[in-house]
């Protein structure tokens, strides 16, 4: 248990933080609980510690169901470990940790605190035993393929999936069979645990966490930024900047690379202005009675530039959004927008694609956009767009106590004057339509190079012989799977001759 909190103070209570929810505004849980998005957009956000020195683990009333079923507490997965069947990416250091509702957490004669086991395993690293398919992998060795979730504790052996003799290993902690069935991991989960907490996002640090000690500590610099709304196609973004140290400082000092005010001396400096696009070093150093310490982080300014004809884009340069892009912000959330990912692109050409990570990122139905630079159309007769995506909707059980489908909508407009009139759609895609691989899945879609389609697109003649020509990629979040995008090619359709293979030979001769 931690003895020491983000702020140098001594825990009353080791490990324990008490948090009223009516005070924070969180309302009352009452017989149904608290939603997702509440626990997740909310009460983590306002209340994690930073998981790089703490297992965050939320004790709640309840947890709201759409279904009959009961949530009784769900867990992050570790991102960066590696292991087949992980995320590929960083974690949320907003999100990270396990929650749980209070009547199953701990041993209090009911519950013999299984579900804690159940989603820290999770946490570090472990899939159900059933692959959360039907005979599904858990990428783990000496589990026995199963064919679905047990919740029954059978008379061994249970045969599923020709699992040979042995059966489904529903003793395990990684199955849904009740707390006085479940009894065991095995040695491959085991290793897949220390995998993780040497190479997991938030995990790795862990071991070497200074807060189970009473001993103050000096403070470690930390901080988060945030771009203001601004007009679309603006020329400077104003940032403000929060601090989010650790450690109690009490003199902060930053300095902003090309903004104004270049300095400043305050905790959570706003207002910042950047009139120039592309990376800028941002430096925070934070002090107290123990010491100093340093962070310097980059921002990307996004500001819309221009750019010429024929225009493509494939998302590999280490800049997101790419220079001259502009996301546009319309959930409320600003987290919640286009991204880019690493190990994955189209048809497995590169190593990067841009997405909207609408597994784990709640769009709330809304519609986030990213536009391009400015194009220049000028003296172009005929034009098309080709982009390559991928795409499958979430298919499991999103809490309705059966399966169902979630999808997401991708569509692509054209604008000439940065959306100050209603753009043009050419194309929108959603369900079936949009899928490369119809058929869903339950956890996190990484496409495999097969699984990649092209759509192409004619530029409306609206558009053509223009200046200003954008192109709008917007998703509509519905909290189904991840859209992935590549390779946006604007190109020309006039034809040119068909070249004509042809060579002629010669013979010389040469004394010796």
């Amino acid at each position: 248990m931690a003895k020491l909190d983000l702020n140098n103070n001594v825990l009353a209570e080791p490990g324990i933080e008490r948090i009223n929810g009516n005070a924070r505004g969180w309302g009352n849980p009452v017989t149904t609980g608290w939603t997702r998005d509440l626990i997740d957009n909310t009460i983590k956000k306002s209340t994690i510690w930073d998981p790089n020195y703490y297992l965050n683990v939320w004790v709640v009333p309840g947890i709201a169901s759409t279904g009959p079923g009961t949530i009784l507490g769900y867990a992050t997965f570790p991102g960066l470990t590696g292991l087949a069947g992980m995320p590929t990416g960083a974690g949320n250091a907003l999100n990270d940790g396990f929650v749980c509702r209070a009547s199953y957490f701990g041993n209090n004669g009911s519950s013999l605190g299984r579900t804690a086991t159940h989603e820290i395993g999770h946490w570090l690293g472990l899939r159900h035993i059933w692959g959360d398919d039907s005979c599904g992998t858990d990428y783990v060795n000496d589990t026995p393929t199963a064919f679905e979730a047990n919740y029954t504790c059978f008379t061994a052996p249970h045969l599923t999936c020709g699992n040979s003799t042995t059966g489904d290993m529903f003793q395990n902690f990684m199955d849904y069979t009740g707390d006085n069935c479940m009894a065991l991991f095995t040695n491959d989960q085991s290793a897949r645990f220390q995998a993780t907490m040497q190479l997991g996002d938030f995990r790795r640090n862990l071991p070497n966490s200074p807060v189970c000690d009473t001993v103050k500590q000096k403070p470690v610099a930390k901080f988060t930024s945030l771009k203001a709304n601004a007009a679309l196609c603006a020329t400077s973004q104003s940032f403000s900047f929060t601090d989010i140290s650790l450690f109690a400082p009490t003199t902060w000092s930053w300095t902003f690379q090309g903004g104004t005010p270049a300095t400043s001396n305050i905790k959570n400096p706003s207002g910042i202005v950047f009139n120039t696009r592309g990376f800028h070093d941002v430096t925070l150093t934070v002090t107290n009675a123990r010491g100093t310490n340093t962070v310097t982080k980059q921002i990307n300014v996004p500001i819309i530039g221009t750019a010429t004809f024929p225009f493509a884009e494939n998302f590999e340069s280490p800049y997101f959004p790419p220079l001259g892009w502009e996301t546009i912000n319309r959930n409320g959330n600003a987290a919640v927008n286009w991204d880019v990912r690493d190990g994955f692109s189209g048809y497995g050409i590169g190593t990067r694609s841009m997405i909207f990570d609408n597994t784990s990122l709640d769009g709330k139905y809304k519609k986030d956009d990213i536009q391009s630079p400015k194009i220049d159309l000028t003296g172009i007769t005929s034009a098309k767009l080709k982009f390559d995506v991928a795409y499958t909707p979430f298919y499991g059980d999103a809490g309705s106590g059966s399966n169902s489908f979630l999808w997401d909508t991708l569509e692509v407009l054209l604008t000439d004057n940065c959306q100050n009139t209603t753009p043009q759609s050419i194309y929108k895609k959603g369900q079936t339509n949009l899928a490369t691989v119809p058929a869903g899945q339950g956890d996190e879609f990484y496409p495999l190079s097969n699984q990649w389609r092209s759509d192409t697109v004619t530029i409306p003649a609206a558009y053509l012989n223009k200046p200003n020509v954008q192109v709008i990629f917007r998703n509509y979040g519905a909290y189904g799977h991840t859209i992935y995008v590549d390779n946006i090619n604007l190109f020309s359709t006039t034809t040119t001759p068909t070249a004509t293979a042809s060579f002629t030979v010669s013979d010389t001769v040469f004394c010796v």
